[in-house]
């Protein structure tokens, strides 16, 4: 139940205050903000199964508790954030077993929306993550088989699976963390740019810039209008995409 706060920066570990919550595993967990949020769970070897939900207030060191979990109880969910909402779904409850669903959390009104279901099928244990404004689940255990090495894509309008790209962009941007300017140098790519688009987003998701390519194969991005900080830059030729992060200094 402990909780402990690493400082990059002086490369030190911070006691802080303890979860207030029962003891428990195979929660699910993200951030928003400088905030972050707890919930689900088991304890007992699966006899105890939790579905309440707090919130972590890393300026005033303090535990809130938020509105519980809607579909109940639910272990080994998967859970990324976008901008100001956190999703989590997929798992395994105490009734139905496995899981597919997805649902988010709105910290400005603490209330939960279904969203669409996985496109994944049924899944546990699978990891979850986001870059910029679009979240990500893949492998864990599953059906036929059982064991998944896929991966998916989730934006607002819906699922995606992910194939293997047949022609990868190569990226490199240096240098990184940058000043006054970076450049993103493009190879692996066909002569001719199909639909090409460069965007630039803040920690949060939210679109900060959004650059021409045309045919170039070297970009350059100048810091104006970017205050210091972590950037995603969201690079989409025809049916190909890179993500990379940025960080200005």
């Amino acid at each position: 139940m402990d909780l402990w706060g690493y400082d990059p920066s002086t490369n030190l570990w911070t006691q802080k205050t303890s979860f207030p919550g029962a003891a428990r595993a195979n929660a699910f967990g993200f951030s928003i903000g400088t905030k972050g949020y707890f919930g689900g769970g088991e304890a007992n070897n699966f006899t105890l199964w939790y579905q309440d939900f707090w919130e972590y207030d890393n300026a005033s060191n303090s535990w809130t508790q938020k509105t519980d979990f809607p579909p109940g109880k639910r272990v080994d969910a998967s859970s990324f954030s976008i901008g100001q909402i956190g999703y989590v779904g997929l798992g395994n409850d105490s009734v139905h077993g496995f899981r597919y669903d997805l649902w988010g959390y709105n910290v400005d009104s603490n209330s939960w929306t279904q969203k669409l279901n996985f496109g994944g099928g049924f899944r546990d244990v699978s990891t979850g993550f986001s870059i910029g404004i679009k979240g990500y689940f893949g492998t864990g255990m599953g059906s036929n088989p059982k064991y998944k090495n896929d991966l998916w894509e989730y934006d607002p309008n819906g699922w995606s699976g992910i194939n293997e790209l047949t022609n990868p962009i190569k990226t490199t941007l240096y240098p990184n963390p940058f000043f006054t300017q970076t450049t993103l140098t493009i190879s692996g790519v066909v002569e001719t740019h199909c639909n090409a688009s460069l965007q630039i987003y803040d920690a949060s998701g939210k679109e900060v810039k959004n650059i021409s390519i045309g045919d170039k194969k070297q970009i350059t991005i100048n810091r104006a209008g970017l205050e210091n900080g972590v950037y995603f830059i969201e690079l989409k030729i025809g049916e190909e995409r890179i993500v990379k992060k940025m960080v200005v200094d």
